[in-house]
């Protein structure tokens, strides 16, 4: 779809000229800080009007209010020019104080016709003294046009001329990407605000090119999914905004010798806090944990019915999750679907509940299913196991580049790259789910025939939180630490390990590396194809070049060989380091997870992990009897070592899952609620409104409450 920057209504914007937004009272004595612009600094009304923010809307939370009022006087639709001659400066002026403050962010508008047409508001481009005598066609009134730099210094002039201190900003960019980056304006008005301000003493901010960075930072599907909207490539949505005005605070504590740095706020000490988690409050559901523990998910949007086994079509898995919109899966079908190509969720607030499916559930075969560059995504009860039939090198599950997304009792297995990856990930948990038998010797395309490559998983994230899962019968990369890098080549990813258990893995259990790591209380079995008897070793070779690891370990098991009452139990060290160097004595961040101890998360990983509803399969039902045993019961065709396949013929392949179909009167009204559960709970089967309201005022809707039931909680 073609994007077009939206346009604030005129007569809108003239409503709100007298209702600057106003952090306190008028006549109080503190210093002000004066915000005058155009709409990506205030838009609308001032109330996320279309579900569109400026930053100046969302910029208190980064200042002590207690000590400086801030007066957001920005208005829809104004250049540096008829800001101006509006007469809006004249009142914003009216205001400042000697000691006070004005930020002025311009040039959104600055372009475009300068006497013709119904919104002539062009500024000359660039800085000089150049002028253009005119008469405005729409009022028929004479004017003399100067550049887009004379009216910022103007501004500058006379606010110290008030004794108010000045601060030009460079316009926040707009979604535009050329290459992979951000398009800037760091030649046109980013250049030309920068050239007033030096030329009239004023600060200056170059906020073009840290909003730039940051979106960078996050990626271009990231940004364009939750920053932005497919209709406006201009404004930003409350979180894009939420970033903007936290890349301001940044720009103020970037100035020399700027008084307006002695009122900000402590700064964020998680890049989490600074992009607005702290304003969710809602679990996705009762036993969600970990950093992604407040997805969304479809809450409060339209029901999708999987009714049939088909890749593809109406009544299919791909139609319901390449639909767009909030929206919840439920399953009137149970059995095999063979993916004839990989299945993407790539459009945000999705639930997938697999637990409403009868019969033994849903496996996913052939291709894999997973999520890029989205957000607010809950996925819970589904099988994931492509197998070697599609002749290409697939992953089973990811939440690659996603943010506030959780994946909850899923089994991933028979994969050939590897079975789970969330590079690039931020606030993500992956809980109680099974991942086992990644294929071995498979075929891996990169490497030579007989490649040894069964690899479980590799994990990243900002913050990343993986607890309560089981690893089994997996040669490497249980787990594989794959922090990565950020834009400035230096260790990114904060991750949390806790409460996992490992089994029979061949000579790579966890390694790799984070910026920050907490690995607590994991529980390490070796099994017969097991040859290296550590838990986690880090790999520190490349520090010099991208900057520190540090890690936080305890309480770790490693059956037979480390308790978790020895200092830094299963861990390796790297041994061209000093511990002190990159291990600590006190965690790094809050976990957010109920953690038990080693032995304990033994015995609850085994008793409640994978797909076990609508119930168990005998593929997952047979792991856990061999963890339990500490015995595998097959061998790899190709290498013929003990519980570590290298096709999925090696285990007896997929099994059978009947197609079991509701019936006809189950959910007679389609809301997602089961007529029987509505009667009980005093709804109406008839009634296709009631799923989505909240019979007793939780927060969570009748639909969330019957799947939160379905799930066991």
């Amino acid at each position: 779809m073609v994007r077009f920057a939206r346009c604030v209504a005129f007569a809108l914007a003239l409503c709100t000229l007298s209702a600057a937004t106003t952090s306190r009272a008028a006549d109080d004595a503190s210093p002000r800080l004066v915000l005058i612009g155009d709409s990506t600094v205030k838009n609308g009304a001032g109330k996320g009007d279309g579900g569109l923010w400026g930053w100046g809307q969302v910029i208190e939370p980064q200042f002590d209010t207690e000590r400086i009022t801030i007066e957001n006087r920005a208005l829809g639709g104004r250049s540096s020019r008829t800001y101006l001659t509006e007469g809006l400066w004249a009142k914003s002026l009216a205001r400042l104080r000697a000691g006070d403050f004005v930020m002025m962010q311009f040039g959104h508008n600055d372009s475009g016709q300068m006497f013709e047409g119904d919104r002539p508001r062009a500024s000359i481009k660039g800085n000089g003294d150049e002028s253009q005598d005119g008469v405005v066609a729409a009022t028929g009134k004479q004017e003399t046009v100067h550049s887009y730099g004379w009216y910022l210094r103007k501004y500058i002039a006379d606010a110290k001329a008030k004794g108010a201190i000045p601060i030009v900003l460079s316009p926040v960019p707009r979604d535009r990407w050329q290459a992979g980056r951000v398009i800037r304006a760091n030649q046109d008005y980013g250049l030309w605000a920068r050239q007033a301000a030096e030329q009239s003493g004023a600060y200056f901010i170059d906020l073009n090119e840290l909003v730039a960075a940051r979106y960078e930072q996050l990626g271009e599907a990231k940004v364009g999914a939750d920053f932005f909207t497919e209709e406006d490539w201009t404004h930003t949505t409350r979180p894009g905004a939420v970033i903007n005005a936290a890349c301001v605070a940044a720009g103020v504590r970037g100035l020399q010798d700027c008084k307006l740095k002695d009122y900000l706020a402590a700064e964020k000490t998680s890049q989490s806090d600074v992009d607005g988690e702290q304003e969710r409050t809602l679990l996705a559901f009762p036993t969600a944990e970990g950093y992604g523990r407040f997805a969304q998910g479809g809450r409060g949007g339209r029901v999708l019915h999987v009714t049939n086994l088909d890749d593809a079509g109406p009544g299919s898995l791909r139609a319901a999750v390449e639909a767009e919109g909030p929206r919840t899966v439920v399953f009137d079908v149970a059995g095999l679907i063979t993916l004839e190509s990989p299945l993407v969720v790539r459009n945000p607030y999705l639930t997938v509940a697999g637990q409403t499916a009868p019969g033994k559930g849903i496996c996913l075969r052939k291709y894999n299913f997973g999520l890029y560059g989205t957000h607010d995504v809950i996925i819970r009860y589904l099988r994931v196991r492509p197998g070697d039939i599609s002749g290409e090198t697939l992953d089973g599950m990811g939440m690659a580049y996603s943010d506030h997304c959780i994946l909850d009792h899923c089994s991933i297995s028979w994969t050939i790259d590897e079975a789970f990856s969330s590079r690039g990930g931020k606030n993500i948990t992956l809980q109680r789910t099974l991942i086992s038998e990644a294929l071995n010797a498979a075929g891996h395309r990169k490497y030579p025939p007989g490649t040894q490559h069964g690899y479980a998983a590799s994990i990243g994230g900002m913050i990343g939180s993986f607890h309560h899962n089981l690893l089994a019968d997996c040669a490497g990369r249980n787990w594989s630490l794959a922090g990565g890098l950020d834009k400035q080549k230096r260790h990114t990813g904060w991750l949390d390990l806790r409460n996992n258990v490992v089994f029979n893995w061949k000579d790579r259990a966890t390694d790799g590396g984070a910026q920050r790591v907490q690995f607590v209380n994991n529980y390490y079995k070796p099994g017969p194809a097991t040859q290296k008897f550590f838990a986690i070793r880090p790999e520190l070779e490349w520090v010099d070049l991208y900057g520190p690891q540090q890690y936080y370990i305890a309480g770790n098991v490693v059956a037979g060989h480390a308790e978790a009452s020895e200092p830094l139990s299963g861990f390796v060290g790297w041994k061209q380091t000093p511990l002190a160097e990159y291990v600590v004595d006190q965690p790094f961040f809050e976990s957010h997870i109920r953690t038990q101890s080693a032995a304990e998360a033994y015995e609850s990983v085994l008793q409640d992990v994978g797909c076990n509803r609508p119930q168990l399969d005998e593929h997952d039902a047979r792991i856990l009897r061999e963890v339990a045993s500490g015995e595998c019961q097959y061998r790899g065709s190709q290498t013929d070592l003990p519980g570590l396949p290298d096709s999925q013929a090696d285990v007896g392949g997929w099994e059978t899952y009947p197609e079991v179909r509701r019936p006809n009167d189950w959910d007679t009204d389609q809301d997602g609620l089961p007529n029987a559960w509505e009667r009980e709970h005093q709804l109406d089967p008839h009634n296709p409104a009631d799923g989505n309201q909240d019979r007793n005022a939780d927060g969570y809707t009748n639909l969330e409450e019957y799947l939160a039931a379905a799930a066991g909680e």
